[in-house]
């Protein structure tokens, strides 16, 4: 009897520590199985957030594409909250300065009002496109001899030529032409940056590709480069470095290097030439400029004008010391007789803030062309005539914008031509160039966008998000 006792109360006592296995078990599965669902119910609730938090961007995208929109076409953008799928947007505009826009918008999801609102906001910031980053460029042949500074890069598609102590402080590059420095001309460093010379190109005897002159100095590199690589055998004695100067840097050229050559040398090197550059086309849209003034009359379909720089001499007589404003003047005859038709004369004028012309006439500075205002203004001469004989822009005997002054840009689709004294902070970008005695041109970042240039009326130059509350 005892030892069936025994037995029954082990049995007792093993069906109790079961029990207790079991239920510590259905414990231990029961909070995990809570926890597997908290944590599910938790990324479903992340996974909505995030969703959420990314369509609120996307709404927020929708708001300035909307209102780059409305700038291009010049509607007015709504500022109350607009609805979009998945959400409502709100945008305001400020024009920080001509052609250019800072957007701010405000993504909400699932709209402005709900109490549960997730919103992201943007800042972006548009302006034009960026078409001018030379101190000089000509689509054609750039001649700058007889004294001067260039402070920034030459670019010309063909021919260089600096003469007689002209000093550039940069790089010179011809992108299919020669490059030639006369008698004690300088290509100089800008800082730590530039001082190179690049010819693509080779003179019409066949003979070099870049040539210095007797005291030239090219402070970098220089290359005389070919069309093509290999090319084929005469090129070895075409695309050659002719140096009775000193270049301080490397040479390399596919032919012959002579001379003094401060670097490393490789001759009969074969480097492809540079690509050209387009010269950057104008569209006027009005909407880009406050209050333009437009002189003459019965325009046409192009908006060419009969008698249109008749009228603009009038008002220049009486306004001589003190231009400013924007003037578009597009005239009939300009547009018929580009070469012989009387130009635009704005000899002894004082220019005295902003200052925007555009014009498809001649342009005459001659004589003591001046600027007294703010250094914060814009100064943009616009010459749309294609003549090179007469020069579509005639400047003679000083043209002195100060430094520190206002940035300048200088462009024309025919030929500039500078005589005795030209000084300006800038660009002078043009079909063609020449220039003597005494230029001084110094680049200026802030003509880099210019409205009316590029194939893009907007691009955009920064993007940030900054806190929605702000």
């Amino acid at each position: 009897m005892s030892e069936l006792f025994c037995w029954r109360r082990r049995a007792d006592e093993e069906d109790g520590f079961a029990l207790i296995v079991v239920m510590v078990v259905i414990s231990i599965v029961t909070v995990m199985t809570i926890g597997m669902l908290a944590t599910g119910l938790h990324l479903e609730q992340a996974t909505t957030r995030d969703r959420r938090y990314g369509a609120a961007l996307q709404v927020a995208e929708a708001g300035v594409e909307r209102a780059l929109y409305d700038l291009a076409t010049g509607t007015t953008t709504p500022s109350d909250p607009q609805e979009v799928p998945g959400g409502e947007y709100d945008v305001s505009v400020t024009v920080p300065r001509r052609g250019w826009a800072t957007i701010d918008s405000t993504g909400y999801v699932p709209n402005a009002d709900a109490p549960n609102a997730l919103r992201r906001r943007v800042r972006v910031t548009y302006g034009p496109e960026r078409a001018f980053e030379f101190a000089l460029f000509s689509d054609g042949d750039l001649e700058v001899k007889n004294n001067g500074d260039v402070v920034g890069d030459v670019f010309a598609n063909q021919a260089i030529l600096l003469r007689n102590n002209k000093i550039v402080q940069g790089s010179v590059i011809s992108a299919t032409g020669t490059v030639e420095l006369g008698n004690n001309a300088e290509v100089r460093r800008n800082g730590d940056q530039g001082g190179d010379v690049r010819s693509g190109g080779y003179d019409a005897s066949g003979l070099w590709g870049t040539r210095l002159g007797a005291g030239a100095v090219v402070e970098g590199s220089v290359t005389a480069r070919a069309a093509q690589c290999p090319g084929v055998a005469a090129d070895s004695g075409r695309y050659n470095i002719s140096n009775a100067g000193a270049i301080q840097g490397n040479a390399t050229a596919r032919g012959s290097i002579n001379g003094s050559v401060g670097g490393n040398q490789a001759p009969f090197t074969c480097v492809e030439q540079e690509a050209r550059r387009e010269l950057p086309g104008f569209t006027y849209v009005a909407s880009n400029y406050t209050n333009p003034v437009e002189h003459g009359t019965a325009p046409d379909a192009d908006g060419v004008r009969t008698g249109a720089r008749t009228a603009f001499q009038a008002w220049v007589g009486p306004n001589s010391t003190n231009l400013q404003g924007t003037h578009r003047v597009m005239d009939t005859t300009c547009r018929d007789a580009p070469g012989t038709s009387t130009p635009i004369d704005l000899g002894s004028t004082t220019i005295t803030g902003d200052f925007t012309l555009i014009t498809n006439c001649r342009i005459d500075f001659s004589n003591n062309v001046t600027y007294s205002g703010s250094s914060d203004a814009e100064v943009n001469i616009i010459s749309l005539n294609s003549s090179t004989d007469p020069p579509a822009v005639d400047i003679k005997n000083n043209f002195t914008i100060p430094d520190p002054g206002p940035a300048v840009l200088l462009y024309s689709t025919g030929l500039v031509y500078g005589k005795n004294n030209l000084e300006t902070n800038g660009t002078v970008v043009s079909q063609s160039i020449f220039v003597e005695n005494n230029m001084d041109v110094t680049y200026d970042a802030r003509v880099e966008r210019i409205t009316g240039f590029g194939t893009r009326r907007y691009e955009r130059i920064s993007w940030e998000e900054i806190p929605a509350g702000s």
